[in-house]
């Protein structure tokens, strides 16, 4: 088992959720259960491909331990995005894309809609 991971029966897999097929960490797309079978359609989450994958629904499958932090965008300032975690602390260490996201970003910002991430 890969470190940072954890054993999760097939069966108990559904869609949103995170898992390592084939040594590849991937976000499954649709999950459904025949017979005895699961059958779960997955993106791989750094190469972006779409795959099939079949499993017994009482196969263990390794299971990423994520955690995730929501920031409320606070100011932009000198092209710098400055971030608020729930708990308060900040990060600032992210600048604006120069993209249509970060355009986006910033006249959402300025209208003054709230900004979370």
């Amino acid at each position: 088992m890969a470190t940072g991971t954890y054993s999760m029966q097939a069966s108990a897999l559904r869609a949103k959720q995170y898992a390592l097929i084939d040594g590849r960490p991937c976000q499954i797309i649709r999950a459904s259960f025949s017979n005895d079978e699961c059958h779960l359609e997955v993106k791989d989450l750094f190469l972006g491909n779409e795959f099939k994958a079949t499993f017994h629904q009482d196969d263990n499958v390794e299971v990423p331990n994520v955690d995730r932090t929501e920031y409320s965008l606070v100011n932009i300032d000198d092209g710098m995005l400055n971030l608020m975690a729930q708990d308060g602390n900040p990060k600032d260490d992210l600048s604006t894309p120069n993209n249509d996201l970060g355009t986006q970003i910033k006249e959402d910002f300025e209208s003054g809609k709230e900004m979370l991430g």
